[in-house]
C-alpha cells in the first residue's frame, strides 16, 4: 500500500506541471493584428481618396500596430472618402477581405480625421460578414455600431469595435447616419483575430493524456 502512494504521488507530481504547462501555453498573451489583404466600397469621391488607404498604412506612424497614431495632414493618400445622394450618408459601405476565413473578437478603426472636415468620418453603422463564398458579407452580425467622429487637425488613435464572429473572410461597415453629411470616410482599419490554440499546448497535452493512458 505504501509502495502503491508513494508511485500516485509521483505520477502526479509528473502530470500537475505538465497539465499547468499546456493550459498557460494555450492562452493568448495579446491580439493577433490583421491587415486586410484586400477593399471594395461603394464608391470613392476622387482620385487620392480610394479605399485601399484605409488598409496601406498611409498615415500611420507605425504601419501594423494597434496602437499607432494617424496623421490629419490634407488627407489624400491616406484615407477613403466616399459619397451619396442621401443627406445623411445612408448606404455607404466599405467591405474589407480578411484574404481566408477566421475568428475575429473586433476591429481597430482608425476615423476620418482630414484637417478642418471633422464631420466627414463613420458615425453610426451596422457591421456585416461573410464567409469564403460571401464576398458581399450578407450577414449582418451587429446593428447600430457607433464611433466617435474625429474634429481633424491632430493625429488620432484607433477606436476598437468589439464583436464576435466565426469563420468570416469578409466584414462590411454600412452607414446607417452621418449626422446631416453625405460624405462619409475612413482613415485605416485592422481587426483583432482570435488566438488559436499553440502547437506547444496541444504537445503537452498530448503527453499528458500519454501518462494518464499508461497509469491504465
Amino acid at each position: 500500500t505504501i509502495d502503491y502512494i508513494m508511485k500516485l504521488n509521483q505520477q502526479i507530481k509528473t502530470i500537475l506541471p505538465l497539465a499547468a504547462f499546456a493550459l498557460t501555453a494555450g492562452i493568448s498573451h495579446g491580439a493577433v493584428v490583421i491587415t486586410p489583404t484586400g477593399v471594395m466600397a461603394s464608391t470613392e469621391l476622387a482620385a487620392g481618396y480610394e479605399a485601399i488607404n484605409t488598409i496601406n498604412g498611409n498615415g500611420l506612424n507605425a504601419p501594423g500596430d494597434e496602437t499607432a497614431t494617424h496623421g490629419a495632414g490634407s488627407g489624400s493618400g491616406t484615407m477613403w472618402l466616399g459619397s451619396t445622394s442621401e443627406g445623411s450618408g445612408i448606404g455607404m459601405f466599405i467591405t474589407f477581405d480578411l484574404g481566408s476565413e477566421m475568428d475575429l473578437d473586433g476591429a481597430y478603426i482608425w476615423n476620418y480625421n482630414q484637417d478642418g472636415s471633422g464631420g466627414r468620418g463613420y458615425l453610426n453603422f451596422d457591421i456585416y460578414v461573410g464567409g469564403s463564398g460571401d464576398s458581399a458579407a450578407t450577414t449582418l452580425l451587429v446593428a447600430g455600431s457607433s464611433i466617435v467622429r474625429e474634429a481633424g487637425g491632430s493625429p488620432v488613435s484607433a477606436q476598437f469595435e468589439a464583436f464576435s464572429a466565426s469563420d468570416v473572410q469578409y466584414v462590411k461597415f454600412l452607414s446607417q447616419s452621418n449626422g446631416s453629411n453625405n460624405i462619409v470616410g475612413l482613415s485605416e482599419v485592422r481587426f483583432s483575430q482570435v488566438p488559436e490554440p499553440t502547437t506547444t499546448a496541444l504537445l503537452g497535452l498530448g503527453g499528458l493524456a500519454l501518462i494518464l493512458r499508461r497509469r491504465k
